[in-house]
């Protein structure tokens, strides 16, 4: 899952101010409110929806069809600002010529089990690594 982020309507504000400068620098007609186009992650979805309605500096448009749309999206310029889960990649980036990356939204990630050890299972910054990595395949390893 890619992810972006921030928690507050600070957040917003700051989409807002970077998504209107952006569009300034990029020649678009200036209108008497400001209105924004936004679409990506569907993750940062709720976000956007409860500053939508904290915040009434501006309208907000926001479709979450997922982070390859919002890339997608915003480098065809169909939109002021997109929004995914991840940094875009070395490409990605190239190809969205002056695009600014903001990170505004952060989640985490939980690692449920259900095992029957009798004991509590012990998961290590450096087993979770082993796990990721394919290193570490069964539960039962030693690690």
């Amino acid at each position: 899952m890619r992810t972006r982020g921030v928690i507050s309507t600070v957040g917003l504000a700051l989409v807002v101010t970077a998504a209107t400068a952006a569009a300034s620098l990029a020649g678009t007609a200036r209108q008497s409110a400001t209105n924004l186009r936004g679409a990506g992650s569907s993750f940062v979805a709720p976000l956007v929806a409860q500053w939508q309605s904290n915040y009434k500096g501006a309208s907000v448009d926001y479709n979450p069809i997922g982070s390859g749309g919002g890339i997608a999206a915003i480098t065809a310029r169909t939109v002021d600002f997109g929004a995914s889960d991840a940094p875009l990649s070395k490409d990605e980036f190239a190809a969205c010529k002056g695009c600014v990356q903001i990170p505004w939204a952060l989640s985490a990630t939980s690692i449920p089990y259900n095992l029957d050890l009798g004991r509590r299972l012990k998961l290590s910054g450096k087993v979770l690594a082993g796990i990721y990595l394919g290193q570490i395949k069964t539960w039962n390893d030693k690690r």
